[in-house]
C-alpha cells in the first residue's frame, strides 16, 4: 500500500523514463540466498545493450573498465560479464532522500493506493500508477499533486474487474489489461476511453493443450502478449514439510493478434517452501495458504528501443533477450560465481520467511 504523500525515491533519465536511484552501500547484507536478482539482471541488460558483436573480442562495456566478452553463436549474440555482481559486503540501497514526492500540497493526503501493479513516466512529465486494489489509474503532476483518476470497479466502459497490467504507448495512450485475459481498454492521458479490445480466451487456451495459463502474463507494445503456460507432470508430488521444491516447468509463449504462438523457451517452475507444522501452529488461526510459501519464480520484463523481452530463471547468472516477434537475439550471462550469502544473512532470511508465513495465517 502507498499512502499520500508518496515518497518515491527515483530520478528521471530522458532516454529511459522513470528509474529508481539505487546506491552501493557497504554492510553485512540481508539477502536471502545465492540467487541472481532481477534488478541486477535488468541493469546488466541495459549496460550491454549498446555493445556490438565483435567476433569474441574482450571489450569494456562499463565506465569502470569491467571486462565484457561479446561473440556470435549461430546468429545469437553472447555477452559475458567477467566481474562479480557486486563486491562482497556491498548491496543496493535506496537513497535516503527522495528526488521528488508524489502527493504533496493540494492533493488528498488521506488517499490510499493498494496493490500497485505498474508505474509509467509520461511524455508530459506526469506519473501514471495502476492500482489493482483501487481499480483505477492515478495520474500525478511532475510537482507531485494528484491531477486525474481514471477507471473504477465494474464491467462498463472504462471500468475494470481486476486490472493487472498497464502499458504506456507514447506519446499519449495508456492501455489497461484486465484479469484472466480480459479486455484491454485504451485511454488517452486525459482519461477518455479510446477503444476496448477483447481477448479471445478460447482461442488462446486452444494453443495450450494439457497446460494452463491463467492470465495475459506480459503485454507487448504491438498488442501481442506473453503467457506462462504451466506444464503438466502426472508424477509430481509435493515433498514433506520444511523442504523447498519447484513446481513443474513453465513455457513462455508469445501470442499475436492472429492467435499464433511462438515459444520463448521452457523455464523452471515456481519454487516453494513447505512451511513446517510447528511454524503454522504458532499462529492462532492457521489457513491453507500457510501450507506453502512462495520463494522464487522465473521472471520476464519488456523494455528498450526497439522493444525487447528479457527472461531469466531468477537463480541463474543468465538472461535471454528476445526481439518483439519472439526471436532469440542475445544471451547475457555472468561468468563469475554469485556472491556467497553469509550464515548471518541466511538466518535473517529464514526469520523473515517465518514471520511472513505467520502473518498470512493470522490474516487467514
Amino acid at each position: 500500500m502507498l499512502r499520500s504523500p508518496h515518497a518515491l525515491r527515483a530520478r528521471r533519465k530522458p532516454a529511459d523514463g522513470l528509474v529508481l536511484r539505487l546506491e552501493w552501500r557497504a554492510g553485512p547484507g540481508t539477502g536471502r540466498r545465492q540467487h541472481a536478482g532481477v534488478p541486477s539482471a535488468l541493469i546488466l541488460s541495459a549496460a550491454v545493450a549498446s555493445t556490438g558483436c565483435d567476433g569474441g573480442r574482450s571489450t569494456s562495456g562499463f565506465a569502470d573498465g569491467t571486462a565484457v566478452t561479446v561473440r556470435d553463436s549461430a546468429g545469437v549474440e553472447i555477452v559475458e560479464n567477467h566481474e562479480p555482481e557486486h563486491p562482497p559486503g556491498a548491496f543496493w540501497t535506496l537513497g535516503e532522500e527522495p528526488e521528488f514526492v508524489l502527493g504533496g500540497a493540494g492533493s488528498d493526503a488521506g488517499a490510499n493506493i493498494w496493490k500497485v501493479r505498474d508505474i509509467a513516466s509520461l511524455a508530459d512529465g506526469r506519473i501514471a500508477i495502476l492500482s489493482e486494489g483501487n481499480h483505477r489509474v492515478f495520474l500525478y503532476e511532475p510537482s507531485g499533486p494528484l491531477s486525474k483518476v481514471i477507471g473504477g470497479r465494474g464491467r462498463g466502459p472504462g471500468e475494470f474487474v481486476r486490472p493487472e497490467r498497464m502499458q504506456y504507448l507514447p506519446p499519449d495512450t495508456l492501455a489497461v489489461w484486465d484479469h484472466f485475459m480480459g479486455p484491454v481498454t485504451y485511454f488517452d492521458t486525459a482519461g477518455t476511453v479510446l477503444r476496448t479490445r477483447p481477448t479471445d480466451l478460447a482461442r488462446t487456451l486452444d494453443l495450450l493443450p494439457d497446460r494452463s495459463a491463467e492470465y495475459a502474463r506480459t503485454p507487448l507494445p504491438d498488442g501481442s502478449f506473453v503467457v506462462a503456460a504451466q506444464q503438466y507432470d502426472p508424477q509430481f508430488e509435493r515433498p514433506g514439510e520444511g523442504e523447498t521444491y519447484r513446481y513443474p516447468s513453465v513455457e513462455f509463449l508469445r501470442i499475436d493478434s492472429l492467435y499464433t504462438a511462438r515459444s520463448l523457451g521452457v523455464w523452471d517452475g515456481l519454487e516453494w517452501w513447505s512451511v513446517p507444522k510447528r511454524v503454522r501452529e504458532r499462529s492462532a488461526t492457521a489457513s491453507p495458504e500457510t501450507q506453502t510459501f512462495h520463494l522464487l519464480d522465473s521472471h520476464i520484463a519488456v523494455g528498450g528501443d526497439p522493444p525487447s523481452v528479457y527472461v531469466t530463471n531468477g537463480d541463474r547468472n543468465e538472461i535471454r533477450q528476445f526481439s518483439g516477434d519472439g526471436s532469440l537475439v542475445r544471451i547475457i550471462r555472468r561468468t563469475t560465481p554469485l556472491v556467497p550469502v553469509t550464515a548471518r544473512a541466511d538466518r535473517a532470511w529464514r526469520r523473515q520467511v517465518i514471520s511472513l508465513a505467520m502473518s498470512l495465517a493470522v490474516r487467514g
